[in-house]
């Protein structure tokens, strides 16, 4: 890894340019650096890449957790693979060394003194260029520094420090406070639909045609769903959701439906076949401490979503 790769720009926030060792000064800051290392350090000390079977891996698990890796990245050719890894300091012997430490089980603490800090350093680079923890921070760096300079805060000086960080910090938690509860609101008004809570109950079953005998039962015989559910040997679920998380094809049944409404039969697959029974509706309410207090974070998120897509201009992350 030479020393050109950490000059590489990040992104750009009003004008001024930051680096990914600017990235790696922030992961330090918040404690992600540390982390890395230890799980680095941690794969090191186990020796991991030894305990491979001659050759290539080979191993399902292995060859499945390196093609995720690879498609998430959309790094679909060995030229792109190279390109990506010579650009971050990295090399095929590295991503192996990274795949098989998060795939294989190590010491759950890394003993003191038994790599040379080059080392430590090498690995913790890899492990936090692959795991996307850097991206991570460097997406929440570029945050920070939006938010600070549209506060007013003087532009940083560069190379970032510590102290530098303090102030971003700072800035940071300020800038929360200037979200006020009428952006709160209209955050809960516009969240109204997905917010909704419904307590229901729910019987689920692989027989398509056992869960429409159900189904009749309760809607023309009169008789509730536990009992219907109890006497066919099927177990009857009370569930708490929100409907922003029931099932794409439950959720416009759901998005009507009244207290005491039977919904289904719903096929979420070959065998799997649902009746849901409404109990209660809860629109969301700023009453709610919790609501409230859910709908202020989302507000000031969008907040600094707004002011990160004002200012900064992403080159590219590691």
């Amino acid at each position: 890894m030479t020393p050109d790769v950490f000059q590489r720009r990040a992104f750009t926030v009003d004008g001024q340019g930051f680096d990914w060792a600017d990235l790696v000064t922030a992961a330090h800051t918040w404690g992600n650096w540390k982390e890395a290392e230890r799980v680095a350090v941690r794969a090191v000390q186990a020796d991991t890449l030894t305990q491979l079977p001659d050759g290539p891996p080979g191993d399902n698990k292995f060859t499945d957790a390196l093609q995720r890796f690879r498609y998430d990245r959309r790094l679909l050719s060995a030229d792109e693979l190279h390109i990506w890894l010579e650009g971050r300091g990295l090399d095929s012997e590295s991503l192996l060394q990274y795949i098989r430490g998060a795939e294989c089980t190590s010491p759950a603490e890394p003993e003191a003194g038994v790599i040379d800090t080059r080392k430590a350093f090498q690995a913790t680079w890899v492990n936090a260029v692959c795991s996307g923890l850097l991206r991570r921070v460097g997406q929440r760096l570029a945050a920070h520094l939006a938010v600070a300079y549209a506060s007013g805060m003087p532009m940083v000086q560069r190379p970032l420090a510590a102290d530098e960080m303090e102030s971003l910090n700072l800035a940071y938690e300020t800038f929360s406070l200037r979200v006020d509860d009428a952006a709160a609101r209209r955050e809960l008004e516009q969240r109204h639909t997905d917010w909704t809570r419904l307590d229901v109950l729910q019987v689920h079953s692989p027989d398509d045609q056992m869960i429409r005998e159900i189904a009749l039962c309760v809607r023309v015989d009169g008789r509730l769903l536990s009992d219907v559910a109890y006497d066919a040997g099927i177990a009857i679920e009370l569930q708490h959701i929100e409907l922003q998380d029931a099932a794409e094809l439950m959720r416009p049944q759901m998005l009507g439906a009244r207290t005491g409404e039977l919904l289904g039969p719903f096929s979420l697959g070959p065998a799997d076949h649902r009746l849901v029974e409404i109990l209660k509706r809860q629109p969301p309410s700023f009453d709610d401490t919790g609501m409230a207090q859910r709908a202020r974070a989302r507000a000031f998120e969008r907040a600094v979503q707004h002011e990160v897509a004002d200012r900064v201009a992403f080159d590219e992350l590691p």
